[in-house]
């Protein structure tokens, strides 16, 4: 398709637009912190941020929600199904949190059995990504394979080349969001074009200073784990889950049930492989009851078994599990690694 360019000063039609079909959620700062919301009326996104604290998946996986909801009648019981999805455009994605969703893609309909409240919500979502202008300190996006110009799962990607954004458009859906505002496009003259991809060789060349080796990510993760430096590094986690809340790709979820006055409703909602009780049965058997055997679960199914059932790296290189109160980095870790060649 060809390449269209939108001046930042046409931006608000666009999301006018965009907002009139469909929930639109962009990075906002709330209380301090950066996070993808709700477009209101009057509100603008931000779109000079690095990287949003909190993870893109919160907009199609939430913290907490409702599946089903049941009453009591004189006529029985009554249970009906929670359906909360509703056209979405997702603004300003960074092409990490792409990647992520790419990866949420394969869990939730991992061996064919699809979990409906993501698909519902994916199915309906249109995403436009916005390319980094400059790295944020700890981002190693290419080292995870992140394509950081085009990311995969994208809709529609823009570049910023100044006073306007150079718009690649990458399926019908992304055409479609398009489409809402043609006015407001025109095609991109070569010297816009020129300038993107100098903004993207600018941006690759910047990464490449923080890239860190993650090559041979399951022979990566088995040296990690018999080296001297995974005594130290299981010494000191919390067992807190902050690492798994803030990653694009974590999606351990716990179900439970709350009843009131003759009804109820089944809740979903974060869970962590690294919690203590995670994997404490009925019984009262614990089969990881320990801080390292909870870690090294985290470190397989990031680097082995991701790679090897959905074919991706369960890591998107966005540096958000570095906020760890322990300042433990598993993805630098693991790139120290002498991963030896077998005999």
């Amino acid at each position: 398709m060809d390449r269209l360019k939108i001046l930042k000063s046409r931006l608000p039609d666009w999301l006018g637009k965009l907002r009139a079909q469909a929930a639109v959620y962009a990075p906002v700062e709330r209380a301090g912190v950066t996070c993808f919301a709700r477009l209101a009326p009057g509100d603008e996104p931000q779109l000079d941020y690095g990287n949003t604290d909190t993870p893109l998946k919160e907009v199609l996986f939430p913290q907490t929600e409702c599946l089903i909801t049941w009453q009591r009648t004189p006529e029985g019981l009554q249970v009906q199904e929670v359906d909360t999805s509703e056209p979405t455009v997702i603004f300003g994605a960074r092409p990490c949190d792409v990647t992520g969703l790419r990866f949420l893609d394969r869990a939730f309909r991992l061996g064919g059995i699809e979990d409906p409240y993501w698909v519902r919500r994916r199915d309906k979502t249109t995403v436009i990504s916005l390319v980094c202008p400059h790295p944020v300190p700890g981002c190693f996006g290419p080292s995870a394979g992140v394509n950081e110009t085009s990311p995969e799962g994208a809709d529609v990607v823009l570049t910023d080349i100044g006073s306007a954004y150079v718009v690649e458009v990458k399926s019908e859906q992304g055409q479609a969001a398009v489409d809402l505002a043609s006015d407001a496009f025109t095609s991109a003259a070569e010297e816009d074009l020129i300038a993107a991809r100098e903004a993207g060789e600018t941006l690759l060349a910047e990464l490449a200073e923080q890239a860190i080796d993650l090559e041979e990510p399951e022979a990566r993760a088995k040296a990690f784990l018999q080296s001297p430096a995974w005594e130290q590094v299981w010494n000191r986690c919390l067992s807190c889950g902050i690492c798994a809340f803030l990653c694009p790709t974590c999606h351990c979820f716990d179900i439970c049930d709350q009843s009131c006055r003759g009804g109820g409703e089944r809740i979903r909602c974060y869970d962590t492989c690294s919690s203590k009780i995670y994997t404490k049965q009925a019984g009262g058997h614990n089969a990881r009851p320990t801080a390292k055997e909870r870690l090294t679960q985290r470190v397989m199914h990031k680097f082995s078994y991701g790679p090897e059932r959905l074919g991706v790296l369960g890591c998107v290189g966005c540096g958000r599990c570095r906020r760890c109160p322990v300042d433990i980095d598993l993805q630098l870790e693991l790139s120290r690694v002498e991963v030896k060649e077998p005999v």
